[in-house]
C-alpha cells in the first residue's frame, strides 16, 4: 500500500466540481432506478423535489443534495419492501 507524503497538499473540490459529482451521482441512481425498478422511474416526475432541464442550471447545492437523498430513500424503501436486485 502506498502512502501519500505528508507534504502533499489536499484541496477541497470547488463548487462546480461538487455540483458535477452530485449530478453524476443523481444520473447514476436515476439510471439504476430506470433499469431495475421501471415502475418507480415512471413516477419520478411526481416527486416534490425535481431538477431543472437546463443543461447548466444554477442549482443550489442543497437542492442537489436533497434530490439525491430523495432518490436514495426511494431506492432503499423499494429494496426493503421487495428485495434488492
Amino acid at each position: 500500500m502506498r502512502h501519500r507524503s505528508l507534504n502533499t497538499t489536499w484541496h477541497m473540490p470547488d463548487k462546480k466540481q461538487l455540483q458535477r459529482e452530485l449530478v453524476r451521482d443523481i444520473q447514476q441512481l436515476t439510471n439504476r432506478l430506470r433499469n431495475e425498478f421501471p415502475e418507480l422511474y415512471e413516477r419520478l416526475g411526481e416527486m416534490p423535489v425535481t431538477l431543472p432541464d437546463d443543461p447548466d442550471p444554477d442549482v443550489d447545492m442543497d437542492a442537489l443534495r436533497n434530490y439525491l437523498g430523495s432518490l436514495r430513500n426511494i431506492l432503499e424503501q423499494q429494496i426493503r419492501a421487495h428485495g434488492g436486485k
